[in-house]
């Protein structure tokens, strides 16, 4: 059986440790799908941030640009905890606003 590539491993692990510590520190209170949600959030969460480490082998303004829409993450997983209400539906929105600006910052 040949090895996983190096350059997965630490996304995989990195994954692993923000679902089961999202898991754990979601408030005990909050429906079962909002802590879904947010495990999944965290997973990409993962994967944005070992792409913003390897992004520095790329140049600043990738790495700068890649560190930047991690931001939307928290925003989002912010948004899901307060959802319906007003404060929820406008993290979500600040959330996607933000990941939508840092990608279309530097074209």
């Amino acid at each position: 059986m040949p090895a996983a590539p190096r350059s997965f491993i630490l996304p995989v692990l990195l994954a692993l440790v923000l679902a089961v510590t999202t898991w754990f520190l979601w408030p005990a209170d909050s429906a079962l799908w909002r802590k879904v949600v947010a495990v999944v959030l965290s997973v990409g969460l993962a994967f944005q941030a070992a792409t913003a480490l390897g992004a520095g082998r790329q140049g600043r303004v990738p790495a700068i640009k890649a560190w930047l829409e991690c931001l939307a993450f928290p925003l989002v997983m912010g948004a899901f905890y307060h959802l319906p209400s007003a404060r929820g539906w406008l993290l979500l929105l600040g959330g996607w606003s933000w990941r939508f600006l840092v990608r279309n910052l530097w074209k």
